[in-house]
């Protein structure tokens, strides 16, 4: 009896202690890329199978975590990373005789800064978790590349139109809640996942940037500038992540 209690005490810690002792952890982060919903014209819009053009979606986000293990339960965080953001719209419209080839290509790149906390509850090999971090965003420039090209029926050039436009940097900060899995297939390596969705205040945009450029003979180009700032503006941003940790 007495051994079979025993036997019992141990497998019960074992169980909530698995992957327990280790303070530091590195973990590389794969994540849904953050965009800021930029919308020129017909470009981005919403219904994209519906408006006539294909469209490529490049975007990729990624990133590390430094944690460190207050005690079994608490574990400290810093949270860095990248998002590089890439979207190109394309397609052909014939429209009474005439082809219209139209490209479109946003781009912008982002870092991220997020210290946080999340408490831990350990069950056997599986770690969850919840908690909080507060976001620091740098937003980068935003620019736009927008070729138009028509032809008439035998296929000469009638127009050839290039439209540049740039938004400039901003930033972003706010609260955001956290919450995931760990997957402890030995006691240094984690595997796992995260969601955590975000309320930010931001300040972006600002002197936007236009530059005309027709290609035709004699090729001319214009200057204009807009002001669109969105100071102030409060936003909700969604983060998926897929984590890969080492411990020691």
């Amino acid at each position: 009896m007495k051994k079979s209690t025993l036997t019992i005490i141990i497998l019960l810690l074992s169980i909530f202690t698995y992957g327990q002792g280790k303070k530091f952890g590195i973990t590389l982060q794969v994540s849904s890329p953050s965009d800021d919903n930029v919308k020129l014209g017909w470009f981005n819009i919403d219904q994209e199978s519906k408006d006539g053009y294909n469209l490529k979606h490049r975007s990729f986000a990624g990133g590390f975590l430094a944690n460190y293990n207050i005690n079994n339960e608490t574990t400290l965080r810093l949270r860095f990373g990248i998002t590089k953001y890439f979207i190109d719209e394309y397609g052909d419209i014939n429209l009474n005789g005439i082809l219209y080839s139209i490209s479109a290509k946003g781009k912008q790149n982002k870092i991220h800064f997020a210290p946080g906390i999340i408490w831990n509850m350990h069950m056997n090999k599986l770690n969850l978790f919840g908690g909080f971090e507060l976001p620091i965003n740098l937003h980068g420039e935003f620019t736009f590349d927008n070729i138009s090209i028509s032809k008439d029926s035998t296929g000469n050039i009638i127009s050839d139109r290039q439209i540049k436009t740039t938004l400039p940097k901003g930033n972003s900060f706010g609260i955001g809640a956290i919450m995931g899995f760990n997957y402890f297939p030995a006691n240094w390596f984690s595997l796992g996942a995260e969601f955590s969705p975000s309320l930010l205040y931001a300040k972006l945009s600002g002197k936007t940037t236009t530059v005309s450029i027709d290609n035709l003979t004699p090729a001319n180009s214009n200057t204009s500038y807009t002001q669109d700032e969105d100071k102030g503006f409060t936003f909700y941003d969604q983060r998926f992540s897929i984590n890969f940790s080492i411990w020691f």
